[in-house]
């Protein structure tokens, strides 16, 4: 082979080259990455040679290799491993854990981890440096630059600490933080009276709602209301009130109508008299508004960088109530503008992108352009069968900055994840900057998201992420 002469440099691709200079979005970095080329099968090591290290330079920043005897071929692709996954931005450098504080943010990390490939970026169906030997020529003076992306990362408090607290509460997202999240999702639901609340389910008597604490496996759910089964059409609705640390139920009455307790037919009154969570030691955790979340997240700034608002949707039809979905955009957008200041990132997620494309156009209206937005690529009974949208295609038509994919009955879901990063690092003209997966709990869904290079991770399990993290020496601010 001839001799190899190459310069590793971190590129942040979500910054815009037209107007951040090479200095500001690429850095050439020598120390804590080791460099190899390798003989690989779709991304796997193979023993068909050894690996040829290269040897770094720490003046020139240089790696090099002169081995004659060594041979190349088209399954030979250039491998950077990072002995220092965790890259500052202000100290310009890969730094350890241990170096990891304030004064060293931001952070980021290289996209993918523990090693990068070269041929990651189109499966390895091409290989632009070896074909039987070195391809290019290099030297000293003229190097190979090898260009790895980075992108900054976030473990994101699903519904906040709900095995602790009931979900969707003040107290939930502050056990969130203190458990090692930097990131919180809420869940909003549009009132009669339109105001917002951070709450999941729209309506009580949905399949969703009905199904999910069962298998979302919810300990500490609704109480109140509870919907009785009876022979007779309506059933019976049952209201309990909070009195002296201890819930009272009222006398059971006939449900008027199927959709009398939807939020969008209460008001903010009316939904905190009927709905009640269970109680943790006998203190009862109240339902908050919109207003009230970002005025508790103000002084914790500090800890949540992230933001995933997940609109839930009333029930409306997403074509003929495009006003009222208006109206709903609207108040959250007055509701975001109000807030002095927003954490890191704030993503606005809906699961239509006709609604989502309606909600931000509101954002649009009056100014507010702290937020960015994804389409929420859930699962269901079509996904499982294939018949579904592609997020990325959805990113690319709508120009969001975000990609936000589901697990659970999307079939390809993880190939959708790699589309979706390929496209946010190769793809000059890609929009997407962040890739978002949920609902992550095992440790080895945890490991294959975060080496694959997702920006974002949802979790009801924090402190678990961070402990994987920790192994894979991943420190998070």
């Amino acid at each position: 082979m001839k001799p190899l002469y190459l310069k590793v440099v971190l590129a942040d691709h979500s910054v815009d080259e037209a107007t951040v200079p090479a200095a500001e979005r690429e850095f050439p970095v020598v120390d804590g990455i080791e460099v190899a080329i390798v003989p690989m099968n779709f991304g796997n090591p193979t023993g068909q040679t050894e690996w040829l290290r290269l040897v770094p330079d720490a003046g020139t920043g240089i790696f090099s290799v002169n081995d004659s005897s060594y041979k190349v071929s088209r399954d030979h692709f250039i491998r950077v491993g990072f002995l220092k996954p965790n890259f500052s931005k202000t100290l310009k450098r890969l730094i350890a854990p241990a170096e990891v504080t304030p004064n060293a943010v931001p952070l980021y990390y290289p996209s993918r981890l523990p090693y990068w490939d070269s041929g990651w970026d189109d499966d390895y169906e091409t290989n632009e440096y070896f074909d039987g030997d070195l391809i290019p020529n290099t030297s000293a003076a003229q190097p190979l630059i090898i260009n790895v992306p980075i992108r900054d990362f976030y473990s994101i408090s699903h519904h906040g600490a709900r095995t602790v607290y009931p979900e969707n509460t003040l107290a939930s997202y502050g056990q969130a933080l203190n458990e090692g999240a930097n990131g919180i999702e809420i869940d909003i639901c549009f009132t009669k009276d339109k105001n917002i609340l951070a709450f999941h389910d729209t309506s009580p008597l949905s399949f969703t709602s009905i199904f999910r604490p069962l298998a979302e496996d919810l300990p500490l759910g609704l109480v109140s209301p509870a919907f009785l089964p009876s022979k007779e059409i309506p059933q019976s609705v049952v209201i309990s009130d909070f009195q002296n640390g201890a819930y009272k139920k009222r006398t059971p009455r006939p449900l008027q109508a199927h959709d009398e307790y939807d939020l969008i037919n209460l008001t903010t009154e009316q939904v905190r008299e009927y709905y009640h969570y269970a109680l943790v030691n006998n203190v009862e955790y109240a339902i908050p508004d919109l207003d009230e979340f970002f005025a508790w997240a103000q002084s914790r700034l500090d800890k949540m960088k992230f933001l995933f608002i997940d609109v839930k949707n009333p029930e409306w039809d997403k074509k003929n109530d495009a006003a009222k979905y208006a109206e709903y955009g609207a108040a959250l957008a007055a509701s975001v503008k109000k807030v002095p200041k927003l954490p890191r990132k704030v993503f606005v997620c809906n699961e239509y992108p006709e609604v989502l494309g309606i909600i931000r156009n509101q954002f649009y209206s009056i100014g507010e352009a702290r937020c960015e937005f994804s389409w929420d690529a859930q699962g269901s009974f079509l996904a499982s069968l294939g018949i579904k949208d592609s997020p990325v295609s959805i990113a690319r038509r709508m120009n969001n900055t975000g990609v936000s994919i589901g697990a659970s009955l999307r079939a390809g879901d993880f190939n959708e994840v790699r589309e979706a990063i390929r496209d946010r690092d190769y793809k000059q003209a890609s929009p997407i900057e962040s890739v978002i997966y949920w609902v992550l709990n095992d440790a080895s869904d945890f490991y294959d998201a975060f080496s694959v290079g997702v920006n974002a991770i949802l979790t009801d399990k924090p402190a678990d992420l961070v402990k994987l993290l920790a192994r894979l020496k991943v420190k998070i601010l």
